[in-house]
């Protein structure tokens, strides 16, 4: 998504620019197009994260990374192992570290979601998330 960033700017000046368009007011971003949120800083509009999975899942990616900030714990070595199970706000069990997905835990990927959800805290515009409410 990166790479599309440039064309993303350049689509919504051209709506912009259009005298039958409105106003500009904030951009929708997709959880996994977060970089898009560098257009919205750049155009001085708020930009909100869409999530399509459950409150509980967003629970989940917004606390392993405060484990391994905060608390030192490295992700990739629950893979293959008899991990401890971790106490997630917003479950109501805690969660055994074996049935964590293997792109978020595994070596080869460096525990990728740990890049993911603190990205809309750093946004300087970004107003937060949103998305369904699955119970």
């Amino acid at each position: 998504m990166e790479r599309q960033k440039l064309l993303v700017r350049d689509a919504i000046h051209h709506l912009m620019n259009r005298s039958e368009t409105g106003q500009l007011t904030g951009i929708v971003i997709d959880m996994l197009c977060t970089s898009i949120m560098d257009v919205a800083d750049e155009l001085g509009v708020p930009s909100y994260v869409f999530f399509t999975s459950s409150a509980a899942s967003l629970a989940l990616m917004f606390h392993l990374p405060t484990l391994h900030d905060h608390h030192g714990l490295d992700l990739t070595e629950f893979a293959d192992s008899e991990a401890p199970e971790l106490a997630v706000p917003g479950f109501v069990n805690s969660v055994p570290a074996r049935v964590l997905p293997a792109l978020w835990v595994d070596k080869e990927g460096g525990g990728r979601i740990r890049k993911i959800p603190p990205r809309g805290k750093e946004s300087e515009t970004s107003q937060g998330y949103f998305g369904e409410l699955v119970y």
